[in-house]
């Protein structure tokens, strides 16, 4: 996979960019730029090494990904359904 390629995480399904989510105090928040921040502040310049498993039906790229020795499993994204 090239640097800087956009892919869609393998068992993931994030939210929308114009999502609008209800926090425990029911105001509502962006949860798309929530979820692309904490997968950012995860990250945190460590190495990410991606392996292509296929293509949605968009003909993006899906992959499963490992952050250092860490699988991306968890924080604000939906377990496909």
């Amino acid at each position: 996979m090239e640097d800087g390629q956009r892919i869609r995480l393998s068992g993931l399904d994030a939210p929308e960019s114009d999502q609008l989510c209800r926090g425990d105090d029911s105001l509502q928040y962006r949860c798309s730029a929530k979820a692309a921040n904490e997968l950012d502040r995860f990250i945190a310049g460590r190495p990410v090494s991606c392996e292509g498993v296929g293509r949605d039906q968009y003909g993006r790229t899906v992959a499963v990904c490992s952050i250092g020795s860490a699988t991306w499993k968890r924080g604000r994204a939906f377990g496909n359904r």
